[in-house]
């Protein structure tokens, strides 16, 4: 199966599109303080649980992870998808 860029990453500095969690948490890690492993952890299951309750129009807010501006996980549609390529 060919991943698809389903989910739009809104940094201070521009967007990524990504594929998956695993990606999302790796494109906004340079946005973040030093983690260290528990603090990772909870990191890992702010931005899951971002996904899982489909939060798109909130902001993950700049809290004690982030160290800039808000920024903004949005699921695409096939449609929407299409706008970049």
């Amino acid at each position: 199966m060919i991943s698809v860029n389903s989910y739009l990453v809104v940094t201070p500095d521009g967007y990524i599109l990504c594929n998956d969690v695993r990606h999302i948490i790796n494109s906004i890690k340079p946005y973040c303080y030093r983690l260290n492993g528990s603090q990772l952890k909870n990191f890992n299951a702010l931005i899951t649980r971002h996904i899982q309750r489909q939060d798109w129009h909130k902001p993950i807010k700049k809290q004690k992870y982030i160290i800039s501006k808000d920024i903004y996980v949005i699921k695409l549609t096939t449609e929407e998808i299409k706008l970049f390529y």
